[in-house]
């Protein structure tokens, strides 16, 4: 599966076919325009706002949400909120500027609540990327003068250059969990330590002119061989996307996608491992209107842009996601937050958009009988509904096979309670077409037959 992907990488296609929706949340959080948004462990939302008029006008900060979005407080508040990164166990990391005092690295042990400052950088510096490892204790921040560390959780700070241009900015710093790597993108290119930052390597294929902002790693399921092993995503200032798997130690890179010429602002991955169920998601700072705003791809399929919802003028800043699975394990939600920057007044709107993946229980009376129902819309392009019955309580298997009986997609492989349900089932990924879906039980095997016409 490997070469496939790099073959087909990844393919944009602009469809109004995901029935989902954007809706803007209940509260707008202070400031001109949202810099930064994640979700921490216990899901509460952060974000990272920039003032509006200078420091005569409205200020900006960290803006914290335990409700959804619907509610903000202002958990820092001051000229400048740049970046927010989630360390290990909760803590938390906030690039703050609180004008007229100097730029500076804040840390929260306490899901956002409160602040302290850890480390401050020049007069004229920013902080414009962070990460952090070895339980928080190693610490890296990407500046305008390089990377900056430190290996005793913030004490002590150095730079740590070799290999980089100097005068480079750090637009991102990415840990990769699996073997403790850093990437940086930076104005000069993208470069990778394996030595914890004792020297960087460059990335080769990526043009100079070229300048990588975003960077986000993809990890393999250990069910599924389709993603052999972890790669970089590197987004672009000019709308480009580039692959690099670990085997080259993510410096060997492959022009992936083009869309829209404009910068990338947000790259993001969720995943559902009881399904096997990935989700990617990429945001252009370029408005609805001008053909920008969010892709969205699932199961290494064709990336779709789904602006359904979001206002024509939103300018995308900012991308984040979570999982969430279902008591019973047999559905998760994955939920985007797409943060805008209007540079107005109230410019820091946040817009979210829940996708209910896997098999969804919509009855649990039980039924008279076993029953596969058509499918619906059918024919279909590319996602169709496919509900069915189930007596007793056992394994139950649904599956999706070609013309020639080959298995092209397994829906469902565990063992289900009696009940109704219903799958939301996404083709984009295959080819027009017929094909046969069957449902199989202890008691009850059924096929029935289906058209993606694309």
């Amino acid at each position: 599966m490997k070469i496939i992907f790099l073959t087909i990488a990844f393919t944009f296609t602009v469809c109004t076919c995901w029935s989902q929706q954007w809706v803007q949340t209940g509260g707008i959080p202070d400031g001109a325009g949202v810099t930064e948004i994640v979700v921490t462990p216990p899901g509460t939302i952060l974000v990272s706002t920039a003032s509006w008029s200078s420091i005569s006008g409205t200020l900006g900060g960290v803006r914290r949400s335990t409700d959804d979005g619907n509610t903000w407080d202002n958990a820092l508040e001051g000229f400048n909120g740049r970046t927010l990164h989630v360390g290990e166990n909760g803590v938390v990391f906030a690039s703050f500027w609180p004008f007229p005092m100097q730029e500076a690295l804040y840390q929260s042990t306490d899901d956002g609540q409160n602040w302290t400052p850890l480390h401050s950088v020049s007069t004229g510096d920013n902080i414009f990327s962070i990460t952090s490892k070895d339980g928080n204790n190693t610490i890296f921040i990407g500046t305008r003068n390089g990377i900056q560390r430190s290996t005793n959780a913030g004490a002590n700070w150095s730079y740590i250059n070799n290999g980089i241009p100097a005068d480079s900015w750090v637009r991102d710093l990415e840990l990769d969990t699996s073997s403790g790597f850093v990437a940086a993108a930076t104005t000069n290119g993208v470069f990778v330590t394996t030595n914890n930052g004792a020297n960087w390597l460059a990335a080769t294929g990526i043009p100079p002119s070229d300048t990588i902002v975003k960077i986000m790693f993809n990890y393999p399921f250990p069910e599924t061989d389709d993603l052999m092993e972890t790669r970089a995503v590197y987004g672009s200032d000019d709308g480009q996307l580039y692959i690099a798997f670990r085997k080259s130690l993510y410096t060997s890179t492959v022009l992936a996608a083009l869309f829209a010429d404009s910068e990338t602002t947000g790259l993001a991955e969720c995943l559902i491992r009881g399904d096997n169920i990935r989700f990617h998601g990429a945001t252009q700072f370029r408005t609805p209107a001008a053909g920008g705003g969010f892709w969205i791809s699932q199961n290494e399929g064709n990336f779709i842009l789904n602006n359904q919802g979001l206002p024509l003028n939103t300018l995308p800043s900012a991308l984040t996601c979570r999982a969430e699975t279902s008591s019973n394990q047999s559905t998760g939600e994955i939920t985007f937050y797409l943060g805008s920057f209007g540079n107005a007044i109230d410019g820091a709107k946040v817009y979210k958009l829940t996708y209910v993946v896997g098999v969804e229980q919509t009855s649990s009376e039980k039924p008279a009988g076993y029953k596969l129902n058509q499918n619906y819309p059918n024919p279909f392009n590319p996602s169709t509904k496919i509900s069915f019955d189930i007596v007793e309580k056992g394994f139950v298997s649904l599956k999706v096979f070609d013309m020639l009986g080959r298995e092209v997609a397994n829906l469902v492989n565990k063992d289900l309670s009696a009940g109704s349900y219903t799958y939301d089932f996404d083709a984009s990924k295959l080819n027009s077409g017929i094909y046969f879906y069957q449902i199989r039980t202890n008691d009850f095997v059924e096929t029935k037959r289906m058209t993606l016409i694309k």
